[in-house]
This record gives C-alpha cells, sequence and structure tokens, in this order.
C-alpha cells in the first residue's frame, strides 16, 4: 500500500493537476478569508469560510479523483495492478489515501488561517470551535473522495468519472432540498424501494450468473415491500425518511458549523468512507482482465523485470525507475517501465525477460514504438 500511496501523490505533483488543484481551493478560501474574517473582523472560520465555500468541493473532488482508477483502465494499467503482490485493499487504500493527503494540503493552509485569526485576538473557544470545523470539511471531503474514487472505476474516460462525481455530489449537495419534495406518502416509498430491489437483484444475479437466482431475490424483495406497504406503510415511510437522510452528505458539517463537536457527524463521514474498498474489491475481482494462471505467471514476470532491466542499462547509467506498467502490443504482454532522467524514455521487457528494448512512445496514436535494445 505504502508504494501505491507514494506512486500515486507523486503523480499528482509530476504534472500540474496537483498544484492548480490545491492552488485552485485555497484561493477560494483566502479570499473568503480576507473579505469576511479579517475586513469585518468575523472570528467564526468554520461559518463565513469552509461553509460558505463547500461548493467548491463539487468541482475540486471530481477532478482530483476522476484518473484514479479510469485512468488506469484507459491506459491498462489495472492489468500491472492485478498482477502486483499488493492486495486491493492495499491498492484502493493507497489511492484513496494519496488524494486525502492532496486534500489535506489546502486544509493545513486553512488551519493556518484560524490560527491567525487566533493571534489576531481570538479566543481560545473561537479557536476549537474552528478546529473542529476543520475537522469535519476533511472528513466530508474524504467521503467524496470515497464516492468519486468508486465512480471512476466504473468507466476508462476520465471526463465521464469527472461528470459522474459532480452529478452525485451536487445531488447529496441538494438533497435537503428534495427531500421536502419527497413528502406523499408510502407510494413513493414503495416505488423508490422496489426500484432498489430491481437493482440488487440485477446485481446479484450478474454477480452468481444466475437469472433465477436474480429473479428470486426480485420477487422475495417485492413480496416484503408489499407487506410491509399493506401492514405497516408507517415503516415504509420512515425507512424512506432515514435513506433520503443518508444521502445529505453535507448536512452533518453544519452540525459544526453551530459550534458543536458531534460525533454522529464523524462517524457518519468515517461510514461513508469505508464501504469504498468492498465496493472495488468487487469490481476488480469480476472486470480484470486476465486469468488466474496468467496473474501468476506475470506476477512473477513484472517483479523480476526491474533486475533485467537494471543489468541491461548498466549501473552508471544516470536515470531513476520513475513509474511501471503492463501493456500488450500485438498481443504480446511488455512490461514497460517509464525513464526518469534528462530526457523522458520507455524501456520495455518481454515476459521471457530475454533483452530490454528501447522505445518511444508516439502522442498520435498512443503506442510504443520501438527504437533500439539497451
Amino acid at each position: 500500500m505504502t508504494a501505491i500511496f507514494k506512486r500515486e501523490f507523486r503523480s499528482f505533483f509530476h504534472g500540474m493537476l496537483g498544484y492548480v488543484l490545491t492552488a485552485f481551493l485555497v484561493a477560494s478560501s483566502g479570499l473568503y478569508f480576507l473579505a469576511r474574517c479579517l475586513i469585518y473582523g468575523l472570528t467564526d472560520f468554520s461559518y463565513y469560510t469552509l461553509y460558505q465555500t463547500i461548493f467548491m468541493l463539487l468541482l475540486y473532488i471530481p477532478v482530483l479523483a476522476m484518473r484514479s482508477l479510469a485512468e488506469e483502465r484507459h491506459s491498462r494499467t489495472d492489468q500491472l495492478l492485478l498482477t502486483s503482490p499488493v492486495s486491493v485493499w492495499g491498492i484502493v487504500l493507497g489511492k484513496f489515501f494519496a488524494m486525502a493527503a492532496v486534500f489535506a494540503l489546502p486544509c493545513a493552509v486553512d488551519a493556518v488561517m484560524i490560527f491567525i485569526l487566533w493571534a489576531l485576538g481570538g479566543t481560545v473557544s473561537a479557536l476549537l470551535a474552528n478546529l473542529a470545523g476543520l475537522l469535519c470539511y476533511f472528513l466530508l471531503g474524504c467521503a467524496a473522495i470515497a464516492l468519486c474514487e468508486f465512480l471512476s472505476g466504473l468507466t476508462e474516460n476520465q471526463i465521464i468519472a469527472a461528470v459522474a462525481g459532480f452529478s452525485a455530489l451536487l445531488l447529496a449537495y441538494l438533497m435537503p432540498s428534495l427531500r421536502s419534495m419527497f413528502n406523499a406518502g408510502s407510494a413513493v416509498a414503495l416505488a423508490v424501494f422496489t426500484g432498489i430491489a430491481g437493482a440488487a437483484s440485477l446485481a446479484a444475479g450478474l454477480r452468481t450468473r444466475s437469472f433465477v437466482l436474480g429473479c428470486l431475490t426480485f420477487a422475495a424483495l417485492c413480496l416484503g415491500l408489499t407487506g410491509l406497504f399493506l401492514l405497516r406503510s408507517a415503516w415504509l415511510t420512515e425507512a424512506f425518511s432515514a435513506v433520503l437522510s443518508a444521502l445529505c452528505l453535507f448536512t452533518p458539517f453544519e452540525d459544526f458549523v453551530n459550534n458543536s463537536f458531534s460525533i454522529p457527524a464523524v462517524v457518519y463521514y468515517l461510514t461513508v468512507t469505508a464501504p469504498d474498498g468492498t465496493d472495488f474489491g468487487e469490481y476488480l475481482t469480476y472486470n480484470g482482465r486476465w486469468g488466474s494462471p496468467q496473474k501468476e505467471y506475470l506476477m512473477d514476470t513484472c517483479w523480476n523485470a526491474e533486475a533485467v532491466l537494471r543489468e541491461a542499462a548498466g549501473a552508471d547509467e544516470d536515470w531513476e525507475l520513475y513509474d511501471s506498467r503492463l501493456i500488450q502490443d500485438d498481443g504480446i504482454p511488455y512490461v514497460c517501465f517509464w525513464l526518469e532522467g534528462e530526457t523522458e524514455r520507455y524501456a520495455l521487457v518481454p515476459p521471457d525477460g530475454s533483452c530490454v528494448y528501447a522505445a518511444e512512445l508516439d502522442p498520435n496514436t498512443d503506442r510504443y514504438c520501438i527504437t533500439g535494445v539497451f
């Protein structure tokens, strides 16, 4: 997991994405901090800065998480992850903690602003309330990252992943207002739970590859819902209200804005974050492109290829192994290494490790062209 974390965190700042996202969130917080807290002398940083800029997370989080899994699928590097000696939990948590660490950078700047307010004459109680608000703000961001990471694993397109993440967060942001529109009683609750039952039955049928089991599951769930609707309709309505309340991702943050440290809100955000690994674990298990015998064979190949490369390149070469991935060219799998030195180069190692090819990446075709041998 540590290797995945370092690789993912470094990739954000190898380009401009990490710097741009951090600057975006710091600038938005800094603008409200200057306009509300410093100019007007307001010490409630949680409300006048964090709460009033919370809508920025609707843009920040989807862009931060859009490439986490979608890029792996697009570039076929998920095959390398599948053959690596790292558990599924290690892969998912490594990526999650890397994105959480990137999100922690603007939060650290927010902490500096809070201490500036305290140094300018704020009370200790205001300082503690603002730090509690910042803690909840960070947990809210982590929960949103987990959701967007899961959505990123459902597609190969980063744009689709970003739009899906934005749509999901926007729905959660507007859910307190939308919840008041669904007060029609148990009939609406029955219709919604029937749709959920259909989705659950479809998932069960696809996972077990049994059409009969999916139909039986749907029939059993519908029978139970019908019984509740006829006998205990109030239970159905209360359950529906509880589901809508659970979808209000941004609502618990209001407890911290109101200067009250809410343990249930902390538990809520931790609970939203926790299922992420299980969901993506199922995705990797049932959507891997390699069978079990190939995985075992390629696992040995991939992790011996670096030794072959270093021996072929020589100890005097001034380069650093930046990244590695598993690719296929004309049906032949290669372990591709990205060498970071004075010039950007690539090296391809075939499964038998017989030689090491020097290669260049064609930006037009997104394919590797062999230019020689190390």
